[in-house]
């Protein structure tokens, strides 16, 4: 009796660790670019951790809670007034996220899956606001609008990195940035602008979001050897401190 016992506890043991793992779930961890409809709409690129200002003109609606899985992640504060115009760009194929309210109607959310991973924060009232992670499958390429809600102003774009691209000033005309602008790829080295008068910092990714190379307090004056990195599409993020430029180039 006791064997059968035993045994029986084991197999619940081993299944359960089993189901337990089949569960658990990892946020793909690729890089997103965002493109402004309008460069003048107020937004800011946070953290999602506690405590950290949700509102880009609010100084005291702070997160509250936040699902560990995406814990340390990035997302786009921005007004509680007017929605946020723009489209999200992934540096893979895989998923990207949005955060918003959970009583968004589904024709505002379009092809947007609703998980259940929550993150909250407090109203000055002291009352409690639930938002969800919505997920959506995207291949590299494709561009993806954020969406638009008179209800809600608050959708945020989230992701492991974010940056948004860039806008310079030319002969009083604001352009943005296009792929000559900062650095070019020759000989397997990248090359950087003399419009770079200071060091920044230099990730590289792959198709799958993982980092494949990495400097840290780059001289612009340095070329930067791409020969170890496999034929293939890569994200470039240059982190200028003020400013963050994101670029793909191809490795043949």
């Amino acid at each position: 009796m006791k064997t059968k016992s035993y045994l029986l506890l084991v197999l619940i043991l081993i299944f359960g660790i089993k189901t337990t793992y089949a569960e658990s779930f990892i946020p793909d961890q690729m890089a997103v670019e965002i493109i402004p409809e309008d460069y003048n709409q107020p937004c800011e690129i946070r953290d999602l951790a506690i405590d950290v200002l949700k509102f880009t003109n609010n100084t005291s609606i702070k997160l509250s809670s936040v699902a560990p899985e995406f814990n340390g992640f990035k997302f786009l504060a921005l007004q509680t007034s007017a929605s946020y115009k723009g489209k999200i760009v992934p540096s893979a194929t895989g998923e990207i996220y949005l955060l918003a309210s959970g009583t968004l109607a589904a024709t505002t959310l379009l092809d947007w899956t609703k998980t259940d991973y929550q993150v909250q924060y407090q109203q000055s009232s002291g009352s409690i606001t639930t938002l969800y992670i919505y997920k959506i499958s995207v291949n590299l390429g494709d561009t993806i609008n954020i969406p638009v809600s008179s209800n809600y102003a608050g959708i945020s774009a989230v992701a492991k990195s974010i940056t948004i691209k860039s806008q310079i000033t030319t002969d009083n005309k604001q352009t943005v940035n296009n792929q000559s602008d900062y650095f070019f790829l020759k000989n397997r080295n990248l090359i950087f602008s003399n419009e770079i008068d200071h060091s920044f910092d230099i990730c590289i990714y792959n198709t799958t979001g993982k980092i494949v190379l990495q400097k840290i307090g780059l001289n612009p004056n340095e070329a930067l050897s791409v020969g170890s990195l496999k034929k293939g599409i890569y994200l470039v993020n240059l982190n200028m401190s003020a400013d963050n430029v994101s670029k793909k180039i191809l490795i043949k």
